[in-house]
């Protein structure tokens, strides 16, 4: 062999991907099973002299094996095609041999209920299989009523085989039964989690990973609450950008996207780790500060201007002057969150109007 190359293995680690991992370990368990039934059949046919159904048992077991071995390389739906076609085989090579008293019909049962194992196999297909098997089942049965079997059979032996096929068949259908109800756990699981992001998303501004309107709302709703229980206050301070269209107009909306989470960036920087920032509308961030009054929330808004003012930010490799319009409110318990707001609006176009990137608060003018 040439140094340096690998050896394929054809036993272990299996191969399989993450996301077929719940359906390769149930082929794996139900394979085993299979495997395990031939073995024991296998035996008993030798000890009761039944060498005629040794031809569909040994190749059976054979098959099983192998399946074992493709579905370790993540070719689960082929293994079960192959061991279900093994075990029907089987099923109809036995009960025309000794009888249907022996209970190997059940194995077609266990094939109908195996068929929708596989997530990713039509519907249509699946439901398909299982009325054959029906199909197959009924056929047997009167085939069993209006022929003798071809082997002989003493009804002690039936009765061993009758009581083995019938365990196997509850133990299918116990695994088939914790498969689904692992399957449905994973699902209820993975169902939170996309509602739990879904939730996240409704929440959050995709641009800047800031909170948005609706997330800095619910907040402010939050700090209402305790504030009415403690009596504390927390400040609004709402930003905008001073003359963002020219930005946009200048050197394009991408450019202009940087700006924003340049700057979302810098104000998550400067604040304190309970205040919060949102992305308000266009070009606006809203701050909300708890347990802050004016005085205090004026500081803060000041301390994000003096920040932005230090940071150089470049467009199209040039130093670009980008300022920021603060106006600055404080909720009290006495105050509604909305009249609040409306108070930081004004403060921040007094700001505008008095030359732009300034910090106002809600007492002034």
């Amino acid at each position: 062999m040439p140094a340096g190359k690998p050896r394929r293995r054809l036993i272990g680690p299996p191969q399989v991907r993450l996301e077929n991992r719940q359906l390769f370990e149930a082929a794996e368990l139900f394979l085993g099973l299979g495997a395990v039934t031939f073995v024991v059949l296998i035996v008993l046919f030798l000890l009761l002299g039944l060498h005629s159904l040794l031809v569909a048992a040994v190749p059976g077991l054979v098959l099983f094996i192998a399946t074992l071995l493709i579905n370790r390389r993540d070719r689960h739906d082929m293994a079960l095609v192959l061991a279900l076609s093994g075990t029907l085989a089987l099923a109809v090579l036995a009960v025309t041999h000794i009888g249907w008293a022996a209970g190997f019909q059940y194995y077609i049962v266990l094939a109908a209920l195996l068929i929708f194992l596989p997530p990713g196999w039509p519907g249509a297909v699946q439901v398909l299989f299982s009325g054959a098997a029906c199909a197959l089942y009924l056929a047997l049965r009167v085939h069993a009523l209006g022929h003798a079997p071809s082997a002989a059979a003493e009804s002690d032996s039936q009765e061993l085989f009758h009581l083995l096929n019938a365990a196997v068949l509850f133990l299918g259908v116990a695994l088939l039964a914790r498969f689904y109800r692992s399957a449905a756990r994973i699902a209820e699981a993975k169902l939170k989690i996309s509602f739990r992001e879904l939730e996240r998303s409704a929440r959050t501004d995709p641009l800047t990973l800031l909170l948005n309107r609706r997330g800095i709302t619910e907040r402010m709703e939050v700090e209402a609450i305790r504030g009415k229980r403690s009596g504390s206050p927390f400040a609004m301070v709402l930003a905008d950008i001073d003359d963002f269209h020219e930005i946009n107009d200048r050197f394009g909306h991408d450019h202009g996207d940087g700006v924003l989470m340049t700057l979302a960036n810098l104000m998550d920087e400067v604040l304190r780790e309970q205040d919060q920032v949102a992305r308000w509308s266009g070009e606006q961030f809203m701050m909300v500060l708890p347990e802050t009054d004016l005085d205090g929330g004026t500081t803060a808004a000041d301390r994000v201007r003096q920040r932005i003012a230090e940071h150089p930010i470049f467009l199209e490799g040039e130093p670009y002057e980008v300022t920021l319009t603060y106006g600055v409110s404080t909720w009290t318990k006495q105050k509604r969150i909305e009249d609040t707001v409306r108070e930081a609006e004004h403060a921040l176009q007094l700001g505008k109007e008095a030359g732009k990137d300034r910090v106002v608060s809600s007492g002034e003018g």
